[in-house]
């Protein structure tokens, strides 16, 4: 029984931590002291998103998702106060997230978890945006994108705790486009 218990375990470790991600860094790092405003008056934004994904994704909840991202990146920027309607805000933002990931990569992955990641797996996780921005009868459009590559493969096990687990610098990768964005609206004037 306990050699049963200690093959679980070792099962466990092998499949949670033998991958590690990789940011793709495609666009720079954003400095806080671009990043955050010190301007007292907050400019009333609205945001619409749309998520563009293959079938099965449910693309309602991944706007959604989007959106808070984004509402997350304005608010932490100290230059943004985040309005219900379109009539309310200065600043309106049309956004679309694509998703670019095939449905087919589920074959690797399920050999690569059933051989306990001896076979080796990698999946480029892309994060593009397209937004345009509506400030009275000022627009522009901008394109946004960065990557995360996940690789699942025993040897990863040893630059697991190197690299941050795949949430963290997804996380860190996704907030870092979101707060590019807002870079680029404040220079262009919109914030």
């Amino acid at each position: 029984m306990k050699t049963f218990q200690k093959s679980i375990y070792a099962m466990i470790v092998i499949l949670a931590f033998g991958c590690a991600t990789f940011k793709g860094n495609k666009l720079p790092l954003v400095q806080q002291d671009e990043y955050m405003n010190l301007k007292k008056e907050k400019v009333k934004v609205f945001s619409r998103w749309k998520y563009e994904a293959p079938q099965g994704i449910d693309a309602v909840a991944m706007a959604a998702v989007y959106k808070s991202w984004f509402d997350k990146a304005m608010i932490e920027s100290g230059c943004c106060e985040i309005v219900e309607g379109p009539k309310e805000a200065q600043l309106v933002i049309d956004g679309i997230g694509f998703d670019n990931t095939s449905p087919w990569l589920a074959l690797p992955r399920i050999f690569n978890a059933s051989s306990l990641t001896v076979i080796p797996f990698w999946q480029t996780v892309t994060f593009e945006l397209k937004v345009s921005a509506s400030k009275g009868n000022k627009l522009n459009s901008y394109e946004l994108k960065d990557t995360v590559t996940l690789v699942s493969w025993l040897p990863m096990i040893f630059v697991f705790p190197f690299t941050g687990g795949p949430t963290k610098n997804k996380e860190e990768v996704l907030l870092n486009t979101y707060q590019t964005l807002v870079v680029n609206l404040r220079k262009d004037g919109y914030l």
